[in-house]
């Protein structure tokens, strides 16, 4: 693209855009903007009660979509915690497993646990601690 060099006068000095052609459409963009800012100000005074209308609408279904949202992500956040934590009732303590523990090793723990082994060296001696 061939570059255009451009002098004008502003306020008794000279000033030189050596692109000329990108800030051509950087001031009419910004025309644009204003055009439209305009044009929406002029629609929304002449359409007050739609206006009114379509923003409660809008903050009540937003409203919705974050209280739902919200809830999803609390939800996976449990049910992550849940799959990927052992909690130790006798020591207190959570111990972070590797993966999903299956229906058989967690019957496994429990049966030792039953029979007296801590917690954290079962996990260790099946390798599910990370």
């Amino acid at each position: 693209m061939l570059k255009i060099f451009k002098k004008f006068k502003k306020d008794d000095k000279v000033v030189e855009i050596k692109d000329f052609d990108k800030e051509q459409k950087k001031r009419a963009r910004k025309n644009r903007r204003k055009q439209k800012v305009e044009e929406t100000k002029k629609f929304v005074v002449e359409n007050k009660e739609l206006v009114v209308t379509i923003v409660v609408t809008g903050i009540t279904g937003i409203a919705t979509i974050v209280k739902k949202t919200s809830k999803m992500i609390q939800l996976r956040h449990e049910t992550n915690h849940r799959d990927k934590h052992i909690y130790d009732h006798s020591t207190g303590t959570y111990w972070e497993l590797k993966k999903k523990i299956s229906n058989s090793q967690r019957e496994q723990l429990e049966r030792r646990k039953l029979n007296g082994e801590k917690t954290g060296q079962i996990l260790r001696s099946m390798n599910l601690l990370k």
